[in-house]
């Protein structure tokens, strides 16, 4: 009868809220030419990689086995800005001031793919203009930001809430050289392990206001020139500092 219907049972998604598990790592390129190539740089010193990726362009999904991967490099039919998806294990990307860091525009998501080193990994990376992820808490491996996002001078945007960086030790030039930032919160940072903070902030000449409330910077051994020209800055909360 119309007085027995019955919903289908809900099954519950195992996915739901968790981005990072279903889409894994996610930035964007620009190939400003039909023909034009990428190349995903690895590192030989950050450990295996094994995994799948997705250039975003309709081909077919690539299988890489190793930091060097034939596969890690792709060609493009169609000039055009595509949205690249890594899933599998994949500890490092490793622009270091070379190959095709001026093609990267933005980063997604960072996905669980388990990151062990940031260690100069969007060093000079100049078109790189926000970081919108929301999933820093797969950081809980890294150890080494040092360089991270050094020379990244189109930078305007990078979301840092709820980074786990609990084990990292360097913070060394992390965003030195980052112009057009202007605002840098970590206040949700855990910084328990931290080492070194020299120079994180150089250079950032546009940046207003720096966030670092409630650190433990009581192993810290060098704060060499954290601030070195931020000649804007009118806003610093260091308040509560654990030292």
């Amino acid at each position: 009868s119309a007085d027995n219907i019955y919903a289908a049972p809900v099954v519950s998604n195992p996915f739901e809220g968790d981005s990072t598990a279903l889409v894994g790592f996610l930035m964007t390129i620009n190939i400003a030419l039909d023909g034009g190539s990428f190349t995903v740089p690895g590192n030989a010193g950050s450990g295996s990689y094994n995994g799948t990726i997705d250039y975003g362009d309709g081909s077919l999904t690539k299988h890489f086995s190793a930091w060097d991967d034939p596969d890690f490099t792709h060609i493009y039919a169609t000039a055009g800005n595509y949205q690249i998806k890594i899933t599998g294990t994949f500890p490092q990307i490793y622009f270091n001031n070379v190959g095709d860091k001026l093609l990267v525009l933005s980063v997604e998501n960072w996905g669980d793919v388990g990151w062990i080193n940031f260690y100069r990994s969007f060093l000079g990376c100049s078109n790189l203009t926000e970081i919108t992820a929301e999933d820093g808490v797969n950081f809980g491996a890294v150890i080494d930001f040092q360089d991270c996002f050094f020379g990244c001078s189109s930078l305007i945007n990078i979301n840092t809430d709820g980074w786990d960086v609990a084990n990292a030790t360097k913070f060394i030039g992390m965003f030195s050289g980052c112009t057009n930032l202007t605002a840098f919160d970590g206040s949700t940072w855990t910084t328990t392990s931290l080492e070194s903070i020299s120079s994180m902030f150089g250079t950032c000449d546009n940046i207003l206001t720096i966030n670092m409330d409630n650190w433990n910077v009581s192993n810290v051994v060098s704060f060499v020139k954290v601030f070195d020209r931020c000649s804007v800055l009118t806003t610093l909360d260091i308040a509560n500092w654990s030292t």
